[in-house]
């Protein structure tokens, strides 16, 4: 990690002229380094030197993928501090263009970090979660949520989180703090969960949200006028819908569900986006083993979209629910549609994916694998010549029988 006194020198005031930030501190966020990690985050970090950083934002990313270590006073105040905030912004988010899309992360944790550092960190880029941040059994869920959160209260104006499926049900954090205060911290994450925005619009052509579109929603103050919170979703609703609902090939609602299927590729499907006045669905939720899944309609009413397709279906976690690889999205100012896709291992665009099947079988003539077996062998080699040094000096002082 680099040292933030070289940062604030180079930071322009008017990056900040619009942002809500407590101190200085958040000028890091413009210059952070971290390393590639794996799927796995590995352990507890422990620090020899206590952090002077007073933002638990700033900590984390001090900190790094590892697990933290929390006090779960500062957790709660963060929760309800967020509350508040997002309290003030609208069911329905409407965007300016130049904006990263995210997907599902189902607690990797460390791939918020592989992320941000490849496309950017906010304030310096503008991101849109759409959901799914959290995953049961998933040990670094805590991480992964209150590090959004944190990066909210931080930095409101470039940070937006929508709700997604994981975000309706209760938070297990059991293991990481006493029985009494994981119960009062579930709660706190719960209601400040219940207050996340259901939608977004972007550049008012692109409509985001974690689930679905449904026949319900006829026109945009449909989704402004839901209220928050909510904190119990109910089966029927629009917020129903655009939480849970899925890609199928038929529509309908779904038996013991919340959600309905939608079919990306029917007129139905196509009406509701016109009469929204989008031309574009960004979702997650559903995962996609490449990160992303583009579904095309049969009847384009607008040659705006440049990217071609109606449906765009996205996953952020790569490794997870057997996801070879995650995608973000960038629309940029000029409403032109960027993926970028982020294997399990390091981060490759579309064209070196394509050109780049790995052959298990090839993988022996490798270089590094080349002196990884040579050593083995030489090991080997070793282990046998002192096997038989020791097995001919024993036959040499055993004494023979008479």
């Amino acid at each position: 990690m680099c040292c933030m006194d070289d940062y604030c020198n180079e930071v322009e005031e008017p990056v900040f002229a619009n942002e809500t930030i407590e101190d200085q501190e958040a000028n890091m966020f413009l210059e952070v380094h971290t390393t590639q990690q794996d799927a796995t985050v590995c352990k507890r970090v422990k620090r020899k030197v206590q952090t002077k950083l007073s933002s638990l934002a700033m900590k984390m990313v001090e900190h790094g993928p590892y697990e933290f270590d929390f006090d779960p006073t500062e957790v709660g105040d963060l929760f309800d501090s967020v509350s508040q905030l997002l309290s003030r912004e609208p069911s329905l988010l409407q965007l300016a263009a130049d904006v990263w899309i995210y997907g599902n992360l189902d607690g990797s944790y460390a791939t918020v970090y592989r992320w941000l550092h490849s496309n950017g960190w906010p304030p310096k880029r503008k991101v849109l979660f759409l959901g799914g941040y959290t995953a049961d059994g998933r040990y670094y869920s805590l991480e992964t949520i209150t590090l959004l959160f944190a990066l909210k209260k931080q930095m409101p104006n470039h940070v937006y989180l929508l709700r997604g499926a994981a975000e309706v049900y209760p938070m297990n954090i059991e293991g990481r703090f006493s029985r009494r205060v994981t119960r009062c911290l579930e709660g706190v994450i719960q209601r400040a969960c219940g207050y996340l925005p259901l939608a977004a619009t972007i550049a008012d052509t692109i409509f985001c949200c974690h689930g679905g579109i449904t026949p319900r929603m006829t026109k945009l103050s449909d989704i402004t006028d839901i209220r928050r919170p909510i904190h119990h979703v109910r089966k029927g609703t629009i917020a129903a819908d655009l939480i849970f609902s899925v890609v199928s090939k038929s529509a309908g609602p779904i038996a013991g569900a919340r959600g309905r299927r939608f079919n990306p590729m029917c007129d139905e499907t196509e009406l509701v986006l016109r009469g929204l006045g989008m031309e574009m669905l960004i979702r997650s939720r559903n995962p996609v083993k490449q990160g992303y899944q583009a579904r095309f309609a049969l009847v384009t009413f607008s040659e705006q979209n440049s990217f071609g397709a109606r449906t765009l279906s996205i996953w952020s976690a790569p490794g997870e629910s057997s996801c070879k690889a995650g995608a973000a999205i960038h629309v940029n100012c000029s409403k032109v549609l960027t993926i970028v896709k982020m294997a399990e291992y390091g981060t490759f665009t579309k064209e070196q994916l394509e050109n780049a099947q790995i052959d298990h079988a090839n993988e022996a003539h490798l270089p590094m694998n080349k002196d990884r077996e040579r050593k083995k062998k030489k090991g080997a080699a070793k282990t046998d010549v002192k096997k038989k040094s020791s097995e001919n000096s024993n036959r040499e002082t055993r004494k023979p029988l008479r």
